[in-house]
């Protein structure tokens, strides 16, 4: 392949993903585990889940969260460990257990917004 060729298919996918990813603005899409799936996963790895979803998803300007949002997660979230992050979304999943078949990323949103709301710090409002 010549490199103009390379060039103008690295433009195409680019063009592509930006588009597919304005038009997804504000969705979280499927997890690959369960809510309850996560509750049986080795801490560690409940850890690095939490703080993925958080910096991947919900503080993506990529996915359609601007900057004023992700300063109020960040303000909300910023001096908590990873440890806390997993234990926030562990105690959503005991207390609200119709949760349990839910997507684990879209759980983890709710409970880091219903704990950034007990704190004052509405994340999901402009």
């Amino acid at each position: 392949m010549k490199l103009e060729q390379i060039k103008k298919l690295l433009g195409f996918i680019l063009v592509t993903l930006l588009f597919g990813a304005n038009a997804q603005q504000n969705s979280i899409g499927p997890s690959l585990y369960s809510a309850s799936e996560f509750q049986n996963m080795p801490q560690p790895f409940k850890e690095g889940y939490v703080s993925g979803v958080i910096d991947g998803i919900m503080a993506s300007p990529l996915l359609g969260n601007d900057y004023k949002r992700i300063e109020k997660l960040r303000s909300c979230v910023y001096l908590m460990d990873t440890k806390t992050l997993s234990s926030i979304v562990d105690a959503y999943i005991r207390v609200h257990s119709e949760s349990q078949d839910a997507p684990i990323n879209l759980v983890t949103f709710w409970a880091v917004r219903n704990a950034c709301k007990s704190k004052g710090k509405d994340i999901t409002s402009k």
